[in-house]
């Protein structure tokens, strides 16, 4: 059985619909099929099985085959900016539930979000009830006829379960939680929305041109302090195990300490690829040898940073790069 396979097969047995999820071209997360008809369960498993053979990512659809209903709370967090902000909520969550006895299935997003999984005998509906003071990050209560990303089995990159489901007898153990306790970390949420701060990213500075030109990044990343990116590749998983020339030689992937998966190229901005495993998607990438002629996937390290970092925007992620190495 695949890992696809095992999660539709845990989801479906556990009365939660099972969504195949996969990157288009422009590196944005999109069904990759037609989902109206899986939240009203009217396919079969075989059906649903066929879909995800186009998958390259899992996700649930939230309506619920019976009770409890499923809530997911997503905290926002795009690029990491609110990490200390978002942390600080997670772990008050977790107290809330602490006291009722209740570990919640939490997952981490690649932004640096979390999903936080509730289970409910009352259905709810899908509300923003915080956001930042820039308004476009913030507390979604999804709910009801709404799609999640979850993490996908066996990958190491991208969403992962910080706090995972417990699986016996083929499916998620799940039982609702009280009332008193989806209230409270309702009413929580709510105060929140006067209390979480603004982005705190480096004032522009009218002296200095911020370069938002996708074309011109490369040229102002290589010409840069490294640190960022080395910070950037060794939180994502990759150590550094040597260098040739002006590459940086990566390992990761489950490869052994010594074992090359990737490189990275700094006065090219150019990542490469050498693992077929590595979850790197998209039309961005292009085949590239390294200095010994072994051949990968290769894209510019904005792309790569769009797909860890900002769910694929590339708009967002030149932003963020932008005031980074402004």
């Amino acid at each position: 059985m695949t890992p696809y396979q095992q999660f539709v097969t845990i989801a479906l047995a556990s009365g939660m619909m099972p969504v195949p999820f996969r990157l288009d071209h422009k590196g944005n997360k999109t069904t990759a099929s037609k989902w109206n008809d899986l939240a009203t369960w009217s396919v079969s498993t075989d059906e649903i099985h066929r879909r995800f053979k186009y998958a390259t990512m899992c996700g649930f659809c939230l309506t619920s085959k019976h009770t409890p209903y499923t809530i997911v709370i997503d905290l926002d967090c795009h690029g990491g900016r609110q990490t200390d902000t978002i942390e600080g909520i997670l772990k008050r969550t977790r107290i809330i539930c602490g006291a009722y006895g209740i570990r919640p299935w939490v997952a981490r997003t690649p932004s640096g979000g979390f999903h936080i999984y509730l289970f409910s005998n009352t259905p709810h509906k899908k509300k923003v009830i915080a956001s930042y003071a820039n308004g476009d990050d913030k507390i979604d209560w999804r709910s009801g006829k709404c799609l999640v990303v979850a993490p996908t089995p066996g990958e190491t990159i991208g969403y992962q379960w910080d706090t995972e489901p417990t699986i016996s007898n083929g499916q998620y153990q799940i039982k609702p939680f009280p009332d008193q306790l989806i209230n409270e970390i309702r009413q929580y949420y709510l105060s929140c929305n006067q209390h979480i701060p603004s982005f705190t990213l480096p004032p522009k500075k009218a002296s200095a041109a911020i370069v938002t030109d996708r074309d011109k990044l490369p040229g102002v990343i290589a010409g840069s302090d490294y640190s960022f990116v080395s910070g950037f590749l060794t939180y994502h998983g990759w150590t550094e195990i040597g260098i040739s020339g002006d590459h940086i030689m990566l390992s990761g992937d489950h490869k052994s300490e010594n074992e090359k998966s990737a490189s990275y190229s700094i006065s090219q901005t150019m990542f490469t690829n050498f693992s077929t495993s590595c979850p790197i998607f998209g039309n961005e990438t292009k085949r590239n040898k390294d200095t010994n002629g072994k051949e990968g996937l290769a894209m510019q390290f904005i792309y790569l940073f769009a797909q860890l970092e900002t769910h694929g925007d590339l708009k967002l992620a030149a932003k963020i790069l932008s005031e980074k190495f402004k």
